[in-house]
């Protein structure tokens, strides 16, 4: 009688499955198709560009090249980041431009957003972050999120600018014949200082005044001077 309980002797361990002749190991582009096609449809239709896949590819051939058996992309990206001198190195020399990966936050997709925006990651910036990735993979460079503003830097832009604005309506509201550079300079310094701001070209590299005015046929960063003296029919950009 079968007893279901009954431990199984030595001789009743099934004998392991012989290897056919047909078996042979997946060639990494058959794993590079195979790790595409898991991906998100949003993903899979960027990926599936053959650039990208030939990228893919290459990088997976090196890896093994180094003895690594390539199982996956993440495990890829982590590979390259690793070996970043490397390729680098290797590249050196050539049109190509070197390969930066972007190793954004590990964030799903429902999770807030890591821009803080309060919004769920796929309806803020994986769409963003997903066309950064697939530029990596191409072997641009591209940004890190360091360069990235956050909210409150956003917010300081906007109120710098604001204050910018205001200066060059200031300036346009006064400016004359007869006045000279140097007036338009007094203008802006007072303004500006005014505002609570303080003027970015004023002693940058050494530059002396606070804004720079240039008259005709200059085409830039002219310096103010009391001998300028604005004429009639005078071009000036401040």
């Amino acid at each position: 009688m079968w007893n279901p309980f009954k431990k199984k002797q030595d001789g009743d361990k099934a004998a392991p499955k012989p290897e056919t002749k047909n078996s042979k190991k997946e060639s990494i582009e058959e794993r590079i198709e195979r790790e595409i096609d898991a991906l998100p449809a949003m993903l899979k239709g960027k990926l599936k560009d053959p650039e990208i896949k030939k990228r893919f590819i290459d990088i997976a051939k090196r890896m093994e090249k180094d003895g690594v058996d390539f199982k996956s992309i993440r495990q890829m990206k982590k590979w390259m980041k690793e070996h970043e001198a490397e390729l680098k190195a290797e590249q050196s020399g050539t049109a190509k431009v070197e390969t930066v990966v972007h190793e954004g936050p590990k964030i799903g997709r429902n999770d807030p957003c890591w821009c803080g925006s309060g919004r769920k990651y796929k309806k803020c910036h994986l769409d963003f972050d997903s066309k950064i990735t697939a530029f990596a993979l191409k072997g641009f460079e591209v940004p890190d999120f360091d360069a990235i503003r956050t909210i409150e830097e956003l917010e300081g832009i906007r109120a710098s600018a604001a204050i910018n604005t205001a200066v060059l309506d200031h300036v346009a509201k006064h400016i004359k014949v007869g006045m000279s550079t140097d007036d338009i300079n007094t203008l802006v310094h007072d303004f500006t200082v005014a505002q609570g701001a303080i003027p970015a070209p004023l002693d940058y590299e050494g530059f002396p005044k606070s804004v720079c005015t240039s008259l005709n046929n200059e085409v830039c960063h002219g310096i103010p001077s009391p001998d300028i003296i604005l004429k009639e029919g005078d071009i000036v950009n401040v």
